[in-house]
């Protein structure tokens, strides 16, 4: 179902109501959101029962804050307090609007994010024309929505799930700014023989599978944070919104997020959240070349925001079903992005039945940019060689849960394949799956280190 918008507006504003609303029509045509004002009310409906219905059900309240609002008792005595009770309960996200000049930061909606960026009215100088003022505000909005639908555990079907694989001519400049967003799902395997450790004769060995899954996972979304991390003219930093993060544990208690601490139960996290949220920093110790040319061991802060976590069995289909609600929901609100990434890492064969028609599922999801990808990897204790991206069947082992995990990998892009390569120094075939079976903690850095 598209989010209900409530505009609520004092009536010598319509002029700017309409021209907002003419900003959101590409997001009402992707059936994102339904936009409704009175003047949307049917001759002979009894007027204040319609506003009083549309404002306690609608999911998002925009106030268009303006000199006329302020001064309205029904605009700022009424429905501004209903939507800012609605706010409180968390029953509504309510986004002021200032529309015109005025005096508003001890109002009572004044401890909310405002928009324009910096609260900044639509209709002040400081912008080019009225336009870069209502884009502005409708990122905003989008993004909102974007955080709405993805945190939400409603399934949302959007009008068209196979989006057009040739932009419009009529492509937003924010559209075209997605095009580098990137979509990372994360699932873990936190079944009770991730406790196994891996044997001595193998990368991580004397480790339990799970602590190594979770410290080369840290470490990855480190590295991820730093990669994206620029610095400012007047030399403050900022992280570029290149990659958003999901990551899933699945085991007896079902499938959950993995993030602990200030990000805990949160579906999707951007690299802003991770940077400034970690779960917690532990101490550990490093080695590096001093300046003397000398090696030497430090001990240096490290963010962590995933514990490792062992016990029951393994409801990888349950895992990849959530995953593609999420996938479609992502792939609705960024057409133009990147191809999501699923990256699957499990121990053994799935406990709730066979993951493949959903894999398949997966497979035919796609944003303008191409399909999205699943990833496998496998990873054992035993002190057997991996087999890694394989391009066929036969390069695998007698082994139905080998065989399965291939059929449900998507083919290597390219370009991963390249760069994989590049680092490994290994040939892999130009048809190869993302897979590893029987693979260690090396297998499982490896794949990671191409998705930077």
């Amino acid at each position: 179902m598209p989010v209900k918008i409530f505009c609520c507006y004092a009536h010598e504003d319509e002029v700017l109501l309409i021209k907002l609303k003419t900003y959101l029509g590409s997001l009402h045509r992707q059936g994102l959101i339904d936009l409704w004002h009175d003047r949307d009310i049917s001759a002979g409906t009894e007027w204040e029962h319609e506003i009083k219905e549309r404002l306690n059900t609608s999911e998002v309240i925009l106030l268009l804050i303006s000199p006329d609002f302020m001064n309205s008792d029904y605009c700022y005595g009424v429905e501004m307090h209903q939507a800012l009770k609605r706010h409180e309960r968390g029953e509504a996200q309510v986004i002021p609007i200032i529309l015109r000049p005025v005096y508003w930061k001890e109002a009572p909606f004044s401890k909310l994010q405002a928009l324009p960026t910096d609260g900044t009215p639509v209709t002040s100088s400081q912008w080019h024309d009225i336009d870069e003022a209502m884009f502005n505000v409708t990122e905003g909005i989008r993004i909102l929505l974007k955080q709405l639908l993805m945190n939400s555990d409603t399934i949302f079907y959007p009008r068209e799930m196979q989006v057009q694989t040739n932009p419009s001519a009529g492509e937003s400049e924010f559209d075209r700014k997605q095009e580098s967003l990137r979509y990372l799902i994360f699932l873990l395997d936190q079944s009770g023989s991730m406790a196994d450790t891996f044997d001595r004769s193998r990368a991580g060995s004397g480790s339990r599978k799970s602590d190594i899954v979770a410290l080369i996972l840290n470490q990855f979304l480190y590295k991820l944070i730093a990669t994206n991390m620029t610095t400012r003219l007047d030399g403050t930093t900022e992280i570029k919104l290149q990659a958003e993060i999901t990551v899933l544990g699945y085991a007896d208690t079902g499938v959950r997020p993995a993030l602990f601490g200030t990000l805990a139960n949160k579906l999707l996290a951007s690299l802003e959240d991770l940077h400034m949220h970690p779960g917690d920093v532990v101490m550990r110790k490093r080695r590096e070349i001093d300046n003397e040319g000398q090696m030497v061991e430090q001990t240096v802060p490290f963010p962590v925001w995933v514990r490792p976590m062992a016990g029951g069995s393994t409801p990888m289909c349950a895992a990849l079903y959530k995953t593609l609600e999420l996938v479609k929901r992502w792939v609705t609100i960024h057409p133009n992005g990147d191809p999501p990434i699923v990256i699957n890492v499990t121990d053994g064969l799935p406990t709730d039945g066979d993951p493949r028609p959903l894999a398949y599922q997966l497979h035919n999801i796609r944003t303008n940019r191409g399909e999205v990808l699943l990833y496998n990897v496998h990873i054992t204790n035993l002190n057997v060689p991996p087999i890694s991206y394989p391009s066929n069947e036969d390069e695998l082992p007698n082994d139905r849960y080998a065989q399965t995990l291939f059929q449900m990998s998507s083919a290597m892009p390219e370009t991963s394949r390249k760069l994989y390569q590049s680092f490994s120094k290994k040939t892999i075939a130009p048809s190869a799956r993302g897979m590893i079976f029987n693979g260690d903690a090396t297998s499982i850095r490896d794949l990671f280190s191409i998705l930077i």
